[in-house]
């Protein structure tokens, strides 16, 4: 085993990786969103009704809504963009397996591909940070 594939196996396995962790991460965003509405409406009710209820912390959930609504649209569109121009199969499980022989005849593809999987792990670093807002508003792990 060469350089090359050596370089194209470790590409496709730090792939493979950045791909579950974004998926894991949009899917924990989104499960925490519904709780977030959840509590936005059961606050919006109280409001309706003349019950006591805090108002900053109805202000505060829609803000953190938002703000992991775009979380989560970025990254969507994250993984779209590192597995853009792979050579890729999904498998049947929703996996993907990545193929290496294509990837060991582009160094370019194989540097390209370097610098978006750095990119992505910004971005999980970024979406967890939401996550972390969510905890501290709501006082609830996930």
């Amino acid at each position: 085993m060469d350089a090359k594939d050596i370089a194209a196996k470790d590409i496709a396995a730090s792939i493979t990786l950045r791909d579950e962790q974004l998926k894991d991460t949009i899917n924990s965003l989104m499960g925490r969103q519904d709780d977030i509405q959840e509590d936005i409406l059961e606050l919006q009710r109280r409001k309706r009704q003349g019950e006591e209820f805090d108002e900053q912390l109805l202000l505060d959930l829609k803000a953190i809504r938002k703000e992991s609504s775009n979380q989560i649209s970025l990254l969507a569109m994250t993984r779209t963009e590192l597995l853009d121009d792979l050579p890729v199969i999904r498998l049947a499980t929703g996996k993907i397996k990545i193929i290496t022989a294509e990837l060991n005849d582009d160094a370019e593809l194989i540097k390209r591909t370097a610098e978006k999987i750095e990119n992505t792990a910004k971005m999980i670093s970024k979406a967890e940070n939401v996550l972390l807002k969510i905890i501290k508003i709501t006082g609830v792990l996930p």
